[in-house]
Order: structure tokens, then sequence, then C-alpha cells
């Protein structure tokens, strides 16, 4: 079987590392995923090449440069038809038999599905944009999808009138690999002594890349008041500059030496790329601030890594953080409350350690490829047997997911 997961970004992100991270799993179950992005300026083709995923580009006709949001709208609406083409096209030629959608906002991949009468699943993965964005979101996915596969259940309470439709809802959490991500002294080691930290140094992390939804700003308030108990503690920021957010990066290093912070020292800045896994072992802590995160796989990889979290409570995270088990969670730009969390983790070892190790068991369970492949799996097949009648064969030899064997979500 074959699998179109259509992402409308050629930046890697949370959709593309969702597909590497799910490839082999999901290919043992016999599903070969073919991912379809822009032809655009970035990293993604590459990263997934050299994962060993057949990756396809289409032209999507959006400008090089920014317009006001008006005029975009009215670009992707102008070259619409052609990217419904496009995708029917591929559909055709590599004799797709399911379409995923890596988030509602970009329908071509529905419309073609739909003419080319292929079921669709569609993911919801994030809480962000305006009121007005995500009910058009709620409206697309309720033409266009056959199952919704949610990034967490609060992703889904984000979006008006989509929680009637849980009877063909998934809740799923990002797939990490947990044999990757796990702890490991030596790596630890070279990880400090590549960033500069001493060993008395407690480094705080937060691997995000660098966009204003992510609130760096907070961060660097945060690590500003708790170097006043803590004068060896770091904060280091592990992601890429999200394209055309140079000046969000500037303003971060403006707010740092207000505050009477070094750049490269009191705050790091390290884009790690395919090293998160390795550099993010330097962590004592790790930090979530996101406005409007799903179930974000940045949180999961430093569970996996046995690291303690402290996360903005009015996302997904919240979902993923068992308070005062695993970590913390404190209220959304609140950089007091995020202070004294991380004081309270910085200055009692034993429970940073305790905490570590229920992240780590708690991400075994539930964040694992295997886990995650498992749900997808579920939801090809409720969506084929859907679309199809209950006579169809499923993906992988089974009988389709009944209702009572799914993981619907619940309020």
């Amino acid at each position: 079987m074959r699998v179109l997961s259509i992402i409308a970004s050629n930046i890697f992100s949370g959709p593309h590392n969702h597909d590497a991270r799910l490839n082999d799993a999901l290919a043992r179950a016999g599903i070969e995923t073919i991912v379809a992005i822009p032809d655009e300026p970035g990293d993604a083709l590459t990263r997934l090449r050299a994962e060993g995923i057949r990756v396809i580009t289409y032209s999507s006709g959006r400008p090089v440069k920014p317009l006001f949001k008006s005029a975009a709208h009215v670009r992707y609406l102008a070259n619409l038809v052609g990217n419904v083409q496009a995708v029917r096209k591929a559909i055709r030629e590599y004799k797709i038999d399911l379409i995923q959608l890596a988030d509602p906002f970009h329908p071509h991949g529905g419309f073609a599905a739909k003419l080319e009468k292929r079921p669709v699943v569609v993911h919801v993965i994030g809480m962000g944009g305006s009121l007005m964005s995500r009910a058009m979101g709620s409206l697309i996915t309720c033409r266009m999808a056959d199952v919704i596969l949610t990034n967490g259940v609060k992703t889904r309470d984000a979006y008006p009138g989509l929680k009637r439709l849980e009877a063909r809802m998934l809740s799923y959490f990002s797939p990490i690999d947990i044999a990757r991500f796990r702890p490991d002294a030596a790596r630890r080691k070279a990880a400090r002594a590549e960033l500069g930290l001493a060993p008395s140094d407690m480094a705080i992390g937060y691997i995000a890349r660098l966009h204003p939804e992510k609130d760096h700003q907070t961060c660097v308030r945060a690590v500003a008041l708790v170097r006043n108990q803590f004068p060896n503690a770091r904060l280091i920021m592990m992601g890429g500059l999200h394209p055309g957010c140079s000046e969000y990066l500037s303003s971060i290093w403006k707010t740092a030496e207000a505050l009477g912070l070094r750049a490269g020292v009191d705050v790091i800045h390290k884009d790690a790329g395919t090293r998160v896994a390795d550099l993010a072992q330097s962590f004592d802590v790790g930090w979530s601030t996101g406005i409007q995160e799903g179930a974000t796989s940045a949180v999961g990889e430093a569970m996996a890594l046995g690291i303690p979290v402290i996360g903005v409570g009015n996302s997904a995270v919240r979902e993923m953080i068992e308070e005062g088990v695993n970590g913390f969670l404190v209220k959304v730009r609140d950089a007091r409350e995020l202070g004294l969390a991380t004081s309270r983790l910085l200055e009692d070892e034993m429970l940073r350690e305790r905490m570590g190790r229920a992240s780590r068991e708690r991400a075994a369970r539930l964040f694992s490829t295997d886990v995650c492949a498992s749900i997808h799996l579920q939801a090809y097949n409720a969506a084929l047997a859907g679309f199809c009648g209950n006579g169809r064969e499923s993906v992988d030899g089974r009988s389709p997911v009944r209702e009572s064997d799914t993981a619907r979500m619940r309020s």
C-alpha cells in the first residue's frame, strides 16, 4: 500500500520528522510513505531523502518574498487548481491508495483525493493561528477527512466544532526513536564540552525552532530570574532559525543584553540539525514555552533522554507532562512561575533524577515509533473501511478497526 503524505513546506519541522520517524515501522507493515512537498528553498528534501524516503516536489506558486496576508491568500487561491492537478498526477503515477494531509490548512491534497476517489486522513498538529483560521481548518477537516489524527486531545479542542467528529478521530503523540533518544553518560559529557559548559553549570534546554510562537522571550526573562539564585544556570536554545525570523533572534539577544545576560555564554543558541539526540544530552532541565503547541516531539525527545520538563499548561503538552511526576506545568508567558519551578528542580538533585527516570519511562511507554505506527495503522484501516465499505481488505491484512478497538479521544 502507498500513502502520499502532503506537507506544505520544505522547512524541516514536526510533520517531516513525523514521517521520517514512522517510515521504518510502517514499512514493516507493508506501507510505503511517499512525501510531497513544494519546490521551495529549505532542508526537508535533503533530510527526508537521507532517511531513505521517496520525496516528490511540486510548484506551489507561492511568492519568494512574503506578501500581506490578503495578497498571500489570493495568490494561493490563484494557484489552487494547479496544485490540485499536480497531486492528482502523483496519485495516478505512483498508484497512491490513501492521502495524508499534514494539516487542514492546505486543502489541495484533499480536493485531489476526492476527485481521484481516495480516502483522506487529516492531521491536526497544533493549536496556532487565529480563531478564524482554526474555524476554517475545522470546516475543511469536516468536509474532507475520512479519519482525523490529532496530536493530543487539547489540540482538538482548539478547533471549533471538531469535537463533534470524535467518532472518526484518533489521538497520538509524536513518534520518538526511543533507542536513539536515550540517556548516555559519554554523549552527555561530549555534548557539554562542545557547548562550552563547565561541570558545575546547570543547563536549561529548549528544543524548538526560533519562531515567535515558541516564546523564547519568556525563557530569557526566566533564566535571568533563575540566575539570581543559581549564577551557574545557562539557557540553551536548540533549534534552527525559522525563515523570515531573523529579527526575532535579534530581539532575543536585545532582551538578554538588557537583563545582563551574555550571548553565547549565559544564553547559547545552537542549531543542532540532525544531532539533537546527542547535544540535548547536555540538559539538566527541559523547557517548552510554545504558546499554542500540540503534543510536540521536542518534549517527547527531552523526556526520552531522561530529562524533567517544565511546559506551558494551556497546550497539549499537559498530556505529556504529569504534574509533579516527570515535570511541572506553568502558565503561558509567566517568567516568574517558570523560574520558580526551575529553581525547585535545580536545588534538588534527587528530585531531578527521580523526575528524569519518570520522563524516560513515560516516553518509552507512550511515545515510541511502534506505538505511534500502530495508531496510524488503525487510522488507515478505518479510512479505507469508511471510504470503500467494510468489505475492503485492510492495509495489513487485519480486520478494519471497529469503534471499540480505536483509541478515540474522550473529554
